[in-house]
């Protein structure tokens, strides 16, 4: 009997919900239920890992379906729990280790925490980083600024240029060196 009352209580509290509007500012969101026609709750807070010292800020999409608790004194208000997978909506790795973000533009961040390997992609661009290499490719310019910039290399340093190569220096540039050949 009281397995029955709490199912009946549960499906009262917990929904399946779809988002309708969102409020960044609150990081909350308005949700409509699919059964009950013309009903909008009032701002659902989103839960979030952390909100403190470390904060996670993500909202859930419009038109995105949300598992939500609603209080029982008033079933207008109450949390967003999160998202989840079903029907057409598959995750974009099923990699255990992975933990990935992608977003609609295209652009991915991937960690795998087994290999330690870090990846970020943006159409033409792409970082790697894993213990011990970082690689990075796009397709225009990489800058660098900085006050003190300083290279090394345990065995050695390649520059290659399509056309040229410009060193400017405010003051002295010094080449040190067992030889140094010019062609």
């Amino acid at each position: 009997m009281l397995d029955a009352k709490f199912a009946r209580m549960a499906s009262c509290l917990i929904k399946v919900c779809t988002v309708c509007s969102r409020n960044p500012a609150k990081h909350t969101v308005r949700v409509t239920r699919p059964e009950a026609k013309n009903w909008v709750s009032a701002e659902l807070q989103v839960l979030t890992p952390c909100t403190f010292e470390d904060q996670v800020v993500k909202l859930p999409d419009l038109n995105e379906d949300v598992l939500c608790i609603f209080r029982p004194e008033a079933p207008e208000c109450g949390f967003v729990i999160g998202s989840f997978y079903a029907g057409e909506v598959e995750p974009s790795t099923v990699d255990p280790d992975e933990t990935q973000h992608r977003f609609n533009d295209g652009s991915v961040f991937t960690y795998n925490r087994k290999t330690h390997e870090f990846d970020f992609a943006d159409e033409s661009t792409h970082i790697h980083a894993d213990r011990e290499n970082i690689s990075m490719e796009c397709p225009k310019s990489l800058s660098l600024k900085c006050k003190d910039f300083s290279l090394s290399a345990g065995s050695s340093v390649k520059i290659a240029a399509g056309t040229t190569i410009d060193i400017t220096a405010g003051g002295a540039i010094t080449v040190n060196g067992k030889t140094l050949a010019l062609n």
